[in-house]
C-alpha cells in the first residue's frame, strides 16, 4: 500500500512539474491519479485471488477439474486431466462410456473418483457406498 501511495504522490508531482511549461488539462489532473487508483485496485485483486484460492499443486487440486474418460469406467479405468492418465473410478459406481467428460469429485491414493460431468458432485456424495466390517453397503440419506 506505502508503494501505491507512492507512486500516486510522484504521478501528482510529475502532473505539477509538466504544469509549469504547459497547461495541463483539468481531466488529467483527475484521470491519471484515479486510473492509477483502478489499476493498483484490480491487480491488488487479482493477486490476493491467486495467492488465497485453491491450490495449484497436489492432488487435492484436481477435485473439481473436468477430465475426459479414455477408456470405459466399468467402474475402473482411466481419465486425461491437465494431459496426464490417472486411474480412474466411478463414485456412482455407474459405467461411464469412453470419452464422456466427468467431474473429479474425490482423490484416493493415486485413483481419482469421478462422476459424469451431467451428475452434481452432492448427488453422487449422496449415493456413495459406505464401508461397515469390511463389506461395502449403499445407504441413502434422509431428508
Amino acid at each position: 500500500m506505502i508503494r501505491e501511495a507512492t507512486e500516486l504522490v510522484a504521478l501528482v508531482l510529475i502532473l505539477v512539474g509538466i504544469s509549469r511549461f504547459v497547461s495541463v488539462p483539468a481531466w488529467a489532473w483527475i484521470g491519471f491519479p484515479a486510473g492509477k487508483v483502478v489499476v493498483s485496485i484490480v491487480v491488488y485483486a487479482v493477486f490476493l485471488r491467486k495467492t488465497l484460492g485453491t491450490p495449484a499443486v497436489g492432488v487435492e487440486s484436481l477435485v473439481g477439474e473436468r477430465a475426459t474418460t479414455l477408456t470405459c469406467l466399468d467402474p475402473c479405468g482411466q481419465v486425461r486431466v491437465r494431459g496426464e492418465i490417472w486411474s480412474a473410478r466411478s463414485a456412482t459406481r455407474a459405467t461411464i462410456p469412453a470419452k464422456h467428460d466427468v467431474t473429479i469429485c474425490d482423490v484416493r491414493k493415486n485413483t481419482l473418483h469421478v462422476v459424469a460431468a451431467d451428475v452434481t458432485v452432492q448427488r453422487a456424495a449422496e449415493n456413495r457406498p459406505i464401508r461397515r466390517n469390511g463389506r461395502s453397503e449403499r445407504t441413502t440419506r434422509l431428508r
